[in-house]
């Protein structure tokens, strides 16, 4: 089973994400969900997930500087950028 985290500080896009996909269907698990950046670096070395979905714009520690951290725990982690931003530099930063 494939292990998936979701950060947003929008709690109702985390809703909708959990809910938007057949998780099972893609023998993927959410295993923890996280409203910021430094909440989700603390569920992420409790449940070591194999892919994290992630907004880029949080308060405190963005998705940028959140999957630079992910990645030196754990180089293999796969990590899908969410943004609504019209500033292409996040986009840009993120690829």
């Amino acid at each position: 089973m494939f292990k998936v985290m979701l950060v947003d500080d929008d709690v109702p896009m985390l809703k909708y994400l959990s809910k938007l996909i057949s998780w099972d269907g893609l023998n993927a698990e959410i295993v923890c969900t996280a409203q910021s950046g430094k909440r989700a670096l603390q569920r992420f070395q409790e449940t070591s997930p194999d892919l994290v979905i992630t907004d880029i714009g949080m308060p405190q520690m963005d998705g940028l500087e959140l999957s630079a951290e992910l990645q030196k725990l754990k180089p293999g982690v796969r990590i899908i950028f969410l943004t609504c931003h019209e500033e292409f530099h996040y986009a840009r930063k993120a690829v």
